[in-house]
């Protein structure tokens, strides 16, 4: 019975080396290079503002005495906005038309006149008598003139009592309000369409000698991760600037659904150039020692080996590999806290 007992005990003891061979093995997951172009840009901040805009403000004095519009309400080019109590002015009008009238009535028995002593020999009639009569012709017509100048800023006043939209956009904060007075160059508000929107940016002295005409502007909001929205660069200043070493910059975009603001701050980015063929691996991949950068690569044998790698740069979450890799290796991107060269590794899905 002992000798028995004891055989059973070694026999247990011989699994457990078995066991911990096994549980050597350490999980990873690799991935390849990946070979394509590289798109190169020039990144910063800058404000967007309206391409169309327009302040509001009335050109005649009056009361309102409608208001079509409401605050934040989005209106069409020519819609009404507001009307003012165009009485006074339709008044003026009618006295402009009758001194109008009258002026008209003298200068065509003036006509008659001159038309008179025209035919009577002019021995008959006195020489400054008829040049007095040819003078006033022409007071006539100027006054008819002025008359006449009169008529039609009545029509324009009236006309200004009805306000339109001169553009097609959203209202902002206003005073329009019924019954209220207003008087010339009072302010109503400010009309902007959202369609489309300037952004203006700063770009470096040193960035200017990349910057193709008409290059393409990416956009996006802070709290955005991906270029959603594109547009073209539309202009450079005509100098720098030498306190800040800067040109400014314009460039254009659209808005649609109007996810963008007037006066917000976005960022930009401009591609200047492409880099062909690049070789580009996940930046977690990369590993730091005092030699240098290295990554792990598993050989055929699922063996992890470190290799020493030379970046020329990083984009966004990629490095870019300028050697020491080839496209078929496997490279370890999750997983190396554990590794050490000649680690059995497991490869993971």
């Amino acid at each position: 019975m002992k000798r028995i007992f004891f055989l059973l005990i070694v026999l247990a003891g011989c699994s457990k080396p078995e066991e911990s061979v096994k549980q050597k093995a350490v999980p990873v997951q690799v991935a390849n290079l990946t070979v394509k172009d590289l798109p190169l840009y020039i990144e910063g901040h800058g404000t967007l503002i309206p391409v169309e805009q327009a302040e509001i403000k009335s050109q005649v004095s009056g009361k309102i005495t409608h208001v079509y519009c409401r605050e934040g309400q989005t209106v069409q080019k020519g819609d009404k906005l507001a009307e003012i109590d165009p009485t006074l002015y339709k008044l003026r009008l009618q006295e402009a038309e009758s001194s109008l009238m009258e002026k008209k009535t003298r200068q065509q028995f003036a006509e008659k006149k001159q038309l008179r002593y025209s035919s009577i020999k002019k021995d008959h009639i006195a020489a400054i008598e008829f040049d007095q009569l040819q003078q006033e012709l022409l007071l006539h017509e100027a006054s008819i003139l002025a008359e006449e100048a009169r008529v039609k800023r009545a029509e324009i006043d009236i006309d200004h009592c009805t306000i339109y939209a001169p553009i097609t956009g959203k209202i902002g904060k206003n005073s329009l309000q019924e019954e209220s007075w207003v008087s010339v160059g009072s302010h109503f508000g400010t009309l902007r369409n959202l369609d489309e929107l300037f952004i203006e940016f700063a770009i470096t002295e040193n960035d200017l000698a990349q910057i193709k005409e008409g290059a393409l502007i990416d956009i996006k909001t802070p709290l955005e991760e991906s270029w959603s929205r594109s547009g073209e660069l539309l202009s450079l200043d005509n100098e720098i600037d030498s306190r800040s070493g800067t040109v400014q910059a314009r460039g254009k975009i659209s808005n649609p659904g109007h996810r963008l603001w007037p006066g917000q701050l976005v960022q930009w980015r401009l591609l200047v150039d492409t880099k062909k063929d690049v070789r580009l691996l996940p930046d977690q991949a990369v590993q730091q020692k005092g030699q240098g950068k290295f990554v792990y690569v598993i050989d055929k044998d699922l063996t992890a080996q470190q290799k020493p790698v030379v970046l020329s740069g990083r984009k966004e979450k990629e490095a870019i590999i300028a050697s020491g890799l080839e496209p078929d290796e496997n490279v370890v991107i999750k997983g190396q806290i554990r590794l050490y060269p000649g680690a059995k590794v497991e490869i993971l899905p």
